[in-house]
Order: C-alpha cells, then structure tokens, then sequence
C-alpha cells in the first residue's frame, strides 16, 4: 500500500492511515430512486441520482466521470 492511497490505489483524506469500508460504487443522493443501466458491452453501468449522471468501470468499481445537475445536459 502506498502513503496517502488505500489498498484500492484511491487518495485517503489528509493524516488518514486507512480507510474502513470502501468509497467505491458510492452514488450520494437523497431521492428515493437512483436508476442504473449497464453498457451494452458491461464493462460501464451509468447510476443517476439527484440529477446527476455517473459513468463506473464495472470491473474495478472506479469512477469514470459524472455530469453534474446544472451544466445543461440533463
């Protein structure tokens, strides 16, 4: 493991040694639904929450990118 990344090679925060649980596939959102659809291929699953969209890697649970509420796409 290196200094500042957990086991997963993702950033921990300032001063912290390790990280409980897993910060992967975390859609924060306070409706009641977050709808998810996979790629036609199923490497990529798209959720979207409180209007916004998130594209993951299905093999590693990273995020790939997301398009936020208010930039217009939506």
């Amino acid at each position: 493991m290196q200094p500042g990344k957990d086991l997963l090679g993702d950033p921990l925060p300032r001063g912290a040694f390790v990280r409980l649980g897993t910060a992967r596939w975390r859609h924060a959102h306070s409706s009641a639904y977050l709808h998810t659809t996979f790629s036609p291929d199923g490497k990529t699953v798209v959720t979207q929450g409180d209007g916004t969209l998130k594209r993951w890697d299905t093999a590693t649970g990273k995020l790939l990118g997301q398009i936020p509420e208010g930039t217009g796409i939506l």
